[in-house]
C-alpha cells in the first residue's frame, strides 16, 4: 500500500511484509490511511512504541485507535482515550470483543499487525476461525481489513489458507 493508495470499503487484504524493512510496511501503511479512522491491533509492539515510532516517522495518527495485545502482559496500565489493552494475543475472544466494539464505534479499517505473531500463541485452527470471523464481520459491516504476515511465514498453512480467504494478497 503506497501513500495515496485507498481500500474499499469491505476489501480485506493479506499484507506479506519483507522482514527487515518490516516497521517500514507498517508505517506505510498507517500513513496511506491517514484519511480514514483506523483501528490498529498490535501483537508485536506495545502502543507507546507504536506513537514514537509513528511519531518519529512523521505520521499523522489523529485518526488511529490502538488496540494493544502486548503491553499487559508485561506491565499494568490504564486504557486511554485511543487504547485499549487486551491481556495477551492469546486472548483471541476479548481481542474479538473489542474489535467488535471499535466496529461500531465507526472505525472504517482494521490493520491486524499481525498473523505471525499470533501462530506464537495461538494453533493453527484457532487463528483461522479469528480471521474466517474477522473477514466476514469486515464484510457485513462495510469494514475494510489489512491483515499483516511477515514474508517468512509465506511457507505455512496459515498463509496459504488466509490467502484464500482474502480479496487480495499484497507482496
Amino acid at each position: 500500500m503506497d501513500g495515496d493508495e485507498t481500500i474499499s470499503p469491505d476489501k480485506s487484504i493479506l499484507l506479506v511484509a519483507k522482514v527487515p524493512t518490516y516497521m517500514l510496511e507498517v508505517v506505510k501503511v498507517v500513513r496511506s490511511l491517514k484519511d480514514s479512522n483506523v483501528c490498529f491491533i498490535s501483537t508485536n509492539k506495545g502502543y507507546d512504541s507504536l506513537a514514537e515510532v509513528f511519531k518519529m516517522s512523521d505520521v499523522d495518527t489523529s485518526k488511529v485507535f490502538y488496540i494493544d495485545c502486548v503491553t499487559l502482559s508485561v506491565v499494568k496500565v490504564q486504557d486511554s482515550d485511543n487504547c485499549k489493552y487486551i491481556s495477551s494475543p492469546a486472548a483471541l475472544t476479548e481481542l474479538d470483543i473489542m474489535i467488535s466494539k471499535r466496529m461500531k464505534a465507526g472505525d472504517a479499517v482494521f490493520v491486524v499487525d499481525s498473523l505471525s505473531t499470533f501462530m506464537v500463541y495461538q494453533s493453527e485452527e484457532r487463528i483461522m476461525r479469528f480471521v474466517h470471523n474477522l473477514i466476514g464481520n469486515c464484510k457485513t459491516n462495510k469494514k475494510a481489513l489489512i491483515l499483516l504476515m511477515s514474508e517468512g511465514d509465506m511457507k505455512s498453512d496459515l498463509y496459504n489458507k488466509v490467502s484464500l480467504m482474502v480479496d487480495e494478497v499484497q507482496l
